[in-house]
């Protein structure tokens, strides 16, 4: 009985460390502090860990700081989980114009062509807010400009409906049909 309940303290204590670094975690990245992310990450966070359906690379993501996405991708956060309507962390740099964020998160291997669960891309939300520079980012790093969602609209017809020229004539010289 003695050994079991050493074995349970033992375990409790190290459930209250792991959390209290993924906290840890968490709140410096809301606060945009490096060197407490990192301190988070030695003493072991998760850096994969939903909280509300996010993860620690998409909150980075969105708050636009390339130093700690890096610290992140470095300690092996995944750029590719799915989160809440099928949201990656670079559908969430890109929605947020975080073009160097987005470079980095495709230099470790995010799928530029993700679709939400609607089957939007990144580029059909790009297109459909009217953001040019984002638009050439995604085709010119091999975004698909022929990709349908759900309800078979293309980037081109986004872009055609929101009479978008020069949109239009990018997707087009990217081989839009």
């Amino acid at each position: 009985m003695k050994k079991f309940l050493s074995i349970i303290l033992l375990l409790s204590i190290n459930i209250s460390i792991f959390a209290s670094a993924n906290e840890d975690l968490i709140r410096n990245i809301v606060i945009d502090d490096l060197g407490g992310v990192k301190r988070a990450i030695k003493k072991e966070a998760d850096v994969n860990i939903r909280i509300r359906d996010l993860t620690p690379l998409m909150i980075a993501s969105g708050r636009g700081n390339i130093d700690v996405v890096n610290a992140l991708l470095e300690a092996n956060a995944d750029p590719n989980v799915v989160g809440d309507n099928g949201k990656t962390a670079l559908t969430i740099a890109l929605r947020r114009n975080q073009l160097k964020v987005a470079e980095a998160l495709i230099q470790k291997g995010a799928d530029i062509n993700a679709k939400d669960d609607k089957g939007v891309t990144p580029l059909m939300w790009a297109v459909y807010e009217g953001r040019s520079e984002t638009v050439k980012f995604i085709i010119d790093n091999k975004g698909d400009v022929n990709i349908a969602n759900n309800i078979d609209k293309s980037a081109l017809r986004y872009a055609k409906e929101k009479n978008n020229k020069e949109i239009i004539k990018m997707l087009e010289e990217a081989g839009a049909e």
